[in-house]
């Protein structure tokens, strides 16, 4: 447990903390919506890409993107609380190959991307937080941190390359080029890097957080 958590870093332990409450809050999402385990283990494997890639970067406290790639699709979790049957309606419309949050934003007006910058708006986290998770599916919306809504959005999609957990989508998330402009990084150069890196990290880290 103590490499593990020298893997995500401790540095934000804050955070950590109100992530770990955050999955315990949110055990009873219908599982016929979403499965749980595997949002989990998507969250926890973006996490790391988002490590990993601000690490890459030089960023001060790298760990604390860890929690913006693990909360990232939180808001769908309420979502899935508060109104299961239009996020169900929003699953059926979508079409193959098709990212979820765009029927979101058809059924209810808006996407879980935006419920989760409300969520921790509300619960007083930074506001670089807040905004890199409203804004991880259309970087260019952040009006002050779009360098690092843009590292989220390529950490989700990454993490979705990798397969090693589902947050509800059907489709995997394209690497924007835009993206890696405004994180700074080559993905020719970088990406087999990052990829090798979470998938050597990533067992370990799930046995902290979700105990198998």
């Amino acid at each position: 447990m103590t490499h593990a958590l020298s893997i995500v870093g401790t540095d934000q332990l804050t955070q950590l903390v109100l992530a770990t409450s955050v999955m315990t809050r949110f055990r009873g999402v219908p599982e016929h919506l979403i499965n749980m385990h595997s949002f989990w283990r998507h969250g926890i494997s973006a996490g790391l890409v988002a490590r990993a890639m601000a690490s890459i970067n030089g960023e001060y406290n790298a760990e604390r993107f860890f929690v913006g790639g693990l909360l990232h699709d939180v808001g769908r979790l309420v979502m899935c609380l508060k109104a299961p049957d239009q996020l169900r309606r929003a699953m059926e419309l979508v079409q193959k190959g098709e990212l979820l949050y765009k029927q979101e934003r058809r059924v209810f007006g808006y996407d879980h991307a935006d419920v989760g910058g409300e969520l921790l708006r509300q619960w007083n986290l930074p506001f670089r937080l807040q905004e890199s998770i409203r804004c991880h599916h259309k970087p260019q919306r952040a009006t002050n941190y779009a360098d690092e809504a843009a590292l989220i959005n390529l950490a989700d999609a990454i993490s979705h390359s990798l397969d090693l957990g589902n947050s509800g989508e059907s489709g995997v998330p394209p690497l924007k080029e835009k993206s890696w402009e405004l994180v700074g990084l080559d993905e020719e150069t970088y990406l087999p890097q990052i990829q090798d890196k979470v998938r050597k990290q990533f067992d370990e880290v799930v046995q902290v957080f979700l105990h198998g």
